[in-house]
C-alpha cells in the first residue's frame, strides 16, 4: 500500500484528461473567451491549463455603435 502503481497512475491521467478540457471550456465561455481553444489546452496541459484560465479576466467585447 502507499504505492502509486501503473494502473492508478493512467486512470487519473485519463480522468485529468477528460475533466480538463470540460472545466476550461465551460470557464471559457464565461469569460467570453475562444472555448474549443482552452479546451485543446487543457487536453494537452490540464493542470496548467485549468490554473491559468483560472486567473483571467472577462475579454471585453467590442460593440459596433455608431
Amino acid at each position: 500500500m502507499g504505492k502509486f502503481g501503473t494502473v492508478e497512475y493512467i486512470i487519473v491521467t485519463l480522468i485529468l484528461r477528460v475533466v480538463a478540457p470540460v472545466v476550461c471550456a465551460l470557464r471559457a465561455k464565461k469569460l467570453n473567451r475562444n472555448t474549443f481553444g482552452w479546451a485543446l489546452f487543457g487536453f494537452f496541459a490540464p493542470l496548467l491549463a485549468m490554473i491559468w484560465i483560472q486567473f483571467m479576466k472577462p475579454k471585453q467585447i467590442k460593440s459596433n455603435e455608431n
